[in-house]
């Protein structure tokens, strides 16, 4: 995740900053469409074979396994191909009427082509994933795609190609992930790509599980993006270029709970499974706990210096601090709820994904439309950051009602206040020192931030003893070991 985020950003500053913020709106409006017609295209499918394919495995059911795959892939397969088609013939008329700019026409088809091996790719690591085997993931979504798409824009920036090689690039790059997905999952279960071997075939039950995560999931896409699409309608290219200076920043935020997410989904469709509620329930807040200690850290820094962070992107994005502020705050309500979507989806409960999905897509369509005209780039994170604030609320209702529990350890309580001293402590030195701030400053300020961060989480006694499970299982994955460092964890945790 550190890798696919560290070289998105720097996809995202190749074009922002040397090929300029109109490109960089045009690639932005490209992938919103992308992203949001992908998820008509796959009508929630993917999502539903991973859940299957874990329960399935929990029960030694092979047979299971081969039928909800190769169910998924034809499904899947049709709906992607209509869709992929459908986007192809209509670019002409969104370009023209929707967006009022024919510079998106290519990039949208483009991804139009794509849209079937991306397909094949999220089937690849649906299965992969539904095993808890997550580097497979990492290699085809995570890493490849964004070393060939960094690579290729380099190149074809420095040959002269605007934003139509950007766009290139990113559609190859996404293009071929799947060879790397369906490979993976070949060599995890070979079986279901075997017709020797028959399979239990139940397209009902895999389509009544996942038409709510698809339907939820384009409203929530659309949601996503609604901010976007309406800055290129009303306002133009170059107004979606400045504001995705900041958005790609607050976006981060959410990583943490990325992280987890996915190996969430598994691990608790397993224990609902076997009936260990309990268990689900512990495990999901040890999953707000980590995201809380990843999250809020760095939201305080990135509402502490916005600056230093939009300098990345050039002099014309600095206007943007406000927007970062804002964005950051939203992203950060967004994170520490945690995964609560894969717990519904877990407990069988994804009509009630659906149910939050309309109501949230609607109130932030409904303040975009609103603010947009009125205040601009500014209205556009207001009613995104309001749009996460009242999701929020509700996912909290909606977990507490179903599992009986609420997400919060105490030791979340202190992880947000050791972080509000440790920013404070890096941040009243520097700004009575420098007072402007120039993007060297972050260097130092990440310095004393982390300092004062880890010595406060060890003497608060926040690290519990899950915590150290995962720390000795860090430490045996990555070779990294320090007798001392261990001895003073252990002292100063519960």
């Amino acid at each position: 995740m550190i890798i696919q985020k560290l070289l998105g950003l720097t996809y995202r500053v190749i074009v922002g900053r040397f090929i300029g913020p109109e490109a960089y709106g045009i690639i932005s409006v490209m992938i919103a469409v992308f992203s949001i017609v992908a998820t008509v295209a796959y009508i929630g499918i993917p999502q539903g074979v991973q859940k299957y394919v874990s329960s399935y495995r929990g029960k030694n059911d092979l047979e299971g396994q081969i039928g909800v795959i190769r169910t998924g892939l034809i499904l899947t397969a049709i709906s992607s191909t209509l869709t992929g088609i459908a986007l192809f013939l209509l670019a002409p008329w969104l370009a023209a009427e929707i967006f009022n700019d024919l510079r998106v026409l290519w990039p949208i088809r483009f991804v139009a082509l794509i849209l079937p091996l991306r397909m094949l790719r999220k089937i690849g690591n649906s299965i992969t994933d539904g095993y808890e085997e997550m580097q497979y993931t990492a290699y085809s979504l995570k890493i490849y795609p964004h070393i060939t798409m960094v690579g290729l824009t380099i190149i074809l920036a420095y040959m002269g190609y605007d934003y139509l090689g950007a766009a290139a690039a990113f559609t190859f790059a996404y293009g071929t992930a799947f060879i790397l997905a369906v490979y993976y999952a070949y060599q995890k279960i070979p079986e279901a790509f075997n017709y020797n071997y028959s399979g239990r075939y139940e397209p009902r039950k895999l389509f009544h599980h996942s038409w709510p995560l698809f339907a939820a999931g384009l409203l929530g896409t659309l949601a996503g993006y609604i901010d976007t699409l309406m800055l290129q309608t009303f306002m133009g290219a170059r107004e979606v270029g400045l504001y995705q200076g900041a958005y790609p920043f607050a976006a981060i935020l959410t990583f943490g709970g990325t992280i987890f997410g996915s190996i969430y989904l598994s691990n608790a469709s397993k224990l609902y499974g076997e009936n260990k509620i309990g268990e689900m329930n512990e495990s999901y807040r040890l999953v707000v706990k980590w995201t809380a200690m990843l999250s809020v850290p760095a939201f305080l820094i990135m509402f502490a210096f916005p600056q230093l962070f939009l300098q990345i992107f050039g002099s014309e994005y600095l206007g943007m601090g406000n927007v970062l502020r804002i964005l950051a705050i939203g992203f950060l309500f967004s994170a520490i709820i945690g995964p609560v979507s894969k717990t519904l989806q877990a407990i069988e409960k994804t009509q009630y994904k659906l149910y939050i999905t309309l109501f949230t897509a609607t109130t932030n369509i409904t303040l975009n439309y609103l603010l947009i005209p009125i205040y601009g780039i500014v209205g556009a994170a207001i009613a995104t950051a309001g749009t996460f604030i009242l999701a929020f609320a509700i996912k909290l209702a909606v977990i507490k009602k179903l599992t009986g529990t609420q997400p919060y350890r105490y030791s979340v309580l202190k992880v947000i206040l050791v972080s509000t001293l440790a920013i404070l402590t890096a941040y009243i030195p520097l700004k009575t020192l420098f007072g402007a701030m120039q993007l060297w400053h972050l260097i130092p300020a990440s310095i004393i931030f982390g300092t004062t961060y880890t010595v406060l989480i060890l003497y608060t006694q926040i690290l519990e003893e899950e915590d150290l499970q995962t720390l000795k299982y860090i430490k045996e994955k990555t070779g990294l070991k320090s007798e001392k460092i261990e001895k003073i964890i252990k002292k100063h945790s519960q």
